[in-house]
């Protein structure tokens, strides 16, 4: 079944939607959050809490590409698990680290007044992303979206790990000098 037909399904409540969802994105969403949380176990959980989220959002929302629409919801809910379990026992883990390492750069959008400017950076980043080699844009999607240590970006890659660290610090810093240049206040 295809996406559109999939978010047509949501609109009209059909409760096909979710199994449709779940059969054709359950091994992507099942990445995702096991990435970030490490857990097959919380990863089917958080699975099952995004199918409830996506079914709650279509209506009103209607997305143009469902998979980096459930992406994200994945994404958004395995990090809220992962802040959540490390605040109970203040361990190490990537999850955090990255978040520190891009908090320089951008916020997690509650600090950006409206929803358009927040957009507006989102679109930026994509631009400044796309226009990288692809190692380097390859390094930052992995380790920004889908949390990857730097130990598995060197395995993916068949870098050293210092590469991948001084890669990742140029590309931040090349971001935060791009977004400077275009008016944003970082």
């Amino acid at each position: 079944m295809d996406d559109k037909e999939i978010v047509r399904q949501f609109f009209e409540r059909d409760e096909k939607a979710l199994s449709a969802v779940g059969e054709k994105y359950n091994s992507y969403l099942i990445k995702i959050a096991e990435s970030i949380t490490y857990s097959h176990e919380d990863a089917e959980e958080i699975i099952n809490d995004v199918l409830l989220k996506a079914w709650e959002l279509n209506p009103p929302n209607e997305p143009e590409k469902l998979a980096a629409f459930l992406g994200k919801l994945t994404r958004n809910e395995a990090i809220s698990r992962r802040r959540s379990a490390l605040m109970e026992k203040r361990g190490s883990g990537e999850v955090p680290l990255v978040i520190d390492e891009m908090a320089e750069i951008i916020s997690d959008g509650s600090n950006i007044e409206r929803e358009q400017e927040y957009k507006e950076l989102m679109s930026e980043i994509s631009s400044f992303i796309r226009k990288q080699k692809p190692l380097k844009r390859d390094m930052f999607v992995c380790r920004y979206w889908y949390c990857m240590s730097v130990r598995e970006l060197s395995g993916k890659f068949g870098v050293t790990e210092s590469k991948v660290t001084v890669t990742l610090c140029r590309l931040r810093a090349k971001l935060k000098k791009h977004l400077q240049e275009r008016g944003y206040n970082i």
